[in-house]
């Protein structure tokens, strides 16, 4: 029994593992289990990080996609002004553009634009240049002709009346050339408000489509929904795309055609405009929205206004543009301090006047068409993603309709000899020709949202407060109209009044030929001025300063304008004002001061005499018989000589140095004429005013020299780019 335990025992022992090779087949399955989780780990990693990639790859390439569209369709690609369109392209936070100057290309060296796009996971980075792209060798032989729009067949109406029965616009063209693919067609409309759109500035895509046409055969495409562009321009282009998908030049129409619905500036309810279609469509929930004038007259919120509808609840008016017309529940017959006893002559044009603080909140755009009178109340008038516009008014007939030419709605017209400063001096007197906001407080009016957010005052509107302030995220555009500081009871020197016009974009004051001047007034008994605050550009044209100072923080561009004497126009350092005569000749009246700082620039798109009243000029003359001091006068403009007090220097015989530190707006320049070798050295000194001395050492001082002593500022240029300067003999 024992041997045979025994030898149970011993083969147990034999078909078993021990601890150790069970702790080592443990191990070994362990290390190959961790490398095969490992490799899927790692796989199923990659397969994401590949995705991530992908995706990221396609969304930076979308984005970058749009960017050289934009730039390829400008046409400014080609120009010197190409690189300010990058700015007009969308900005997302991961999106980098910078220029970089590259040598070795073509006859020299070019710059490139990148536009980098970049993620998480991917950067996308793409290289523009307008250089390269001028000398491409690829051409595109195709053409798109006889490009126009018609109104029911016929190309010579401007106008598609859709008060009745809508007609048909259309816009047709026809593709010649070869190797061609498809074309492209694309409508545009104008930016509601404007009433002379600009093409292509003026304008946004509405419609872009793709066709199949046949080379040299007319095709056709009609715009729909006429309705979505009431009272707005469009137009129409055509664009070929060769069998390589290369396109070639887009051609839009000759000419622009007026959608003409229902005339809103003379409904009798305010409302709000949900679909974005210039039309009161009804009084329902998922349509436009009445208004009463009570809604009106003071604060309108679209985050709180609630509206009843009947037994179907209430609406309100998020995600609209507010239209207030002329024909309200308002006043035609008031007596206030701004205006004595006022009757419009027409029962239907009526005012909002009120003594309530109007405060106006609106998420669209705001749509002006009447007047708002408020004693002593501020006006505040803002939109959160829209423009705001003040219109010009329409007749009106004895029954209320509107006057109409042709089926378009007639515009007023001012008396003949009308001029805003004789609405103003000596007492204000009421006009009825355009939209007006008017109180002793003050003004604000603000538009925001990116492509969206401008403000356009119509001929003949005006603002007068007694501080106003306009603020825009987009252009700031002024035509024939008035801005006035009211004077207040207890106003002195002492006290300050300002109106700033503030935007992100260009600031413009324009002119329709043949209309009164831009009037812009400052309050008399009081420090005025008018600041136009943008990094852009500033337009001013046919425009009157009166009692007001004008402060230019940015590149401007004056037509016409005139100052009072007394006031002052500035120039920021580094910045440079571009003056010119308008068209029929009238000069920039300069009877006030102008300042350019340190370091700002002047130029003349025609000799200066010919653009100025007062032409600016230097002057160089002896105090006395004395010919080392000679002072230095600046004539119809002034500087900041201040870094050039104490100036000392070394004269360099016949070569132009500052006269002053390297920012310096003077230089000098000496020719010595005769006796040159006799002058061991000359030092010229400056006071930082307006003396400037000169000291010489000489072998023999009873021998003179005669000498011609230049000044010029070199920061003041005529229309040839010729530095203005002066001269002056003098003997030492």
């Amino acid at each position: 029994m024992l041997w045979g335990r025994m030898i149970i025992n011993k083969f147990n022992r034999r078909n078993a593992m021990s601890l150790i090779e069970l702790i080592v087949a443990i191990a070994i399955m362990s290390t190959v289990l961790i490398s095969i989780l490992t490799a899927m780990t790692a796989q199923l990693s990659m397969l994401s990080r590949g995705k991530e990639m992908t995706v990221g790859s396609f969304d930076n390439q979308s984005e970058v996609e749009k960017a050289i569209e934009y730039v390829e369709s400008n046409d400014k690609f080609s120009s010197g002004d190409f690189k300010e369109i990058l700015e007009y392209c969308k900005k997302l936070p991961n999106r980098e553009d910078k220029e970089i100057g590259i040598t070795g290309i073509g006859s020299g060296s070019v710059k490139l634009y990148m536009v980098s796009m970049l993620n998480d996971t991917k950067r996308t980075v793409v290289y523009l240049s307008p250089a390269l792209a001028s000398d491409e060798k690829y051409t595109v032989n195709l053409e798109a002709k006889n490009v126009d729009i018609f109104v029911n067949n016929d190309s010579t109406k401007k106008v598609a009346l859709i008060t009745g029965t809508p007609p048909k616009v259309t816009g047709k063209y026809t593709i010649s050339g070869s190797n061609y693919y498809k074309s492209i067609y694309k409508w545009y409309a104008s930016i509601p408000g404007i009433i002379e759109p600009q093409w292509p500035n003026d304008y946004e895509q509405i419609i872009r489509s793709v066709k199949d046409t046949e080379l040299n055969k007319e095709a056709t495409v009609e715009l729909p929904d006429l309705k979505n562009y009431t009272n707005r321009y469009v137009m129409f282009s055509a664009q070929p795309t060769d069998g390589n998908g290369i396109r070639g030049t887009e051609v839009s129409s000759p000419k622009s055609v007026l959608i003409q619905g229902a005339e809103w500036r003379v409904g009798n309810f305010p409302w709000g405009d949900k679909n974005s279609n210039s039309v009161y469509d009804g009084f329902a929930v998922d349509k436009d929205v009445q208004l009463t004038y009570s809604m009106i007259d003071g604060n309108l919120d679209y985050n709180m206004l609630s509206v009843p509808i009947g037994d179907t609840g209430t609406t309100d008016i998020k995600n609209s543009s507010l239209f207030v017309p002329r024909e309200l529940d308002g006043r035609n017959k008031y007596r206030s301090s701004i205006y004595g006893n006022v009757n419009t002559g027409n029962i239907y044009e009526k005012d909002i006047f009120t003594s309530k603080s109007i405060d106006w909140n609106v998420q669209k755009a705001i749509h002006f068409a009447n007047k708002i009178i408020s004693d002593n109340a501020p006006i505040k008038i803002k939109t959160t993603d829209g423009q705001i516009v003040m219109y010009r008014f329409v007749e009106i007939d004895s029954s209320g309709k509107p006057k109409l030419n042709a089926g378009v709605p007639k515009l007023k017209e001012p008396s003949a000899g009308f001029k805003f400063e004789n609405m103003y001096n000596p007492n204000r007197k009421y006009t009825n020709l355009g939209s007006e906001i008017s109180t002793l407080d003050d003004v604000y009016l603000g538009a925001y949202g990116i492509g969206k957010g401008f403000i356009y005052l119509h001929p003949f509107s005006s603002i007068n407060a007694k501080n106003i302030l306009l603020e825009a995220e987009e252009p700031i555009t002024i035509y024939n109209s008035a801005l006035a500081l009211e004077t207040l009871h207890g106003d002195d020197n002492t006290m300050n009044r300002q109106i700033i016009l503030k935007s992100v974009k260009d600031i413009s004051i324009k002119n329709n030929h043949g209309y009164t001047s831009s009037y812009i007034q400052g309050n008399s008994n009081t420090k005025s001025v008018i600041a136009f605050d943008t990094d852009k550009n500033i337009s001013i044209e046919n425009a009157i300063f009166k009692d007001i100072d004008i402060n230019l923080l940015s590149n401007a561009v004056l037509k016409g304008v005139s100052w009072d004497f007394g006031n002052t126009l500035a120039v920021k350092d580094g910045k440079v004002l571009t003056l010119s005569k308008m068209p029929d000749g009238t000069k920039i009246k300069n009877e006030g001061n102008l300042y350019l700082g340190a370091t700002g620039g002047l130029k003349f798109t025609d000799r200066i005499e010919e653009v100025l009243t007062k032409p600016v000029k230097i002057e160089l003359n002896y105090p006395s018989a004395d010919y080392s001091k000679i002072i230095i006068n600046t004539v119809n403009y002034k500087r900041d000589l201040s870094m050039e007090s104490g100036f000392e220097d070394i004269v360099e015989k016949g070569n132009w140095k500052n006269l002053g530190t390297s920012g310096s707006s003077l230089e000098y320049k000496i020719d010595l004429i005769n006796n040159v070798a006799n002058i061991t050295s000359m030092k010229i000194k400056f006071d930082g005013h307006n003396e400037l001395k000169l000291e010489v050492n000489k072998y023999n001082n009873s021998v003179n020299t005669k000498y011609k002593l230049y000044i010029r500022d070199k920061y003041i240029k005529d229309k040839d780019n010729n530095i203005l300067e002066a001269s002056i003999d003098g003997e030492i």
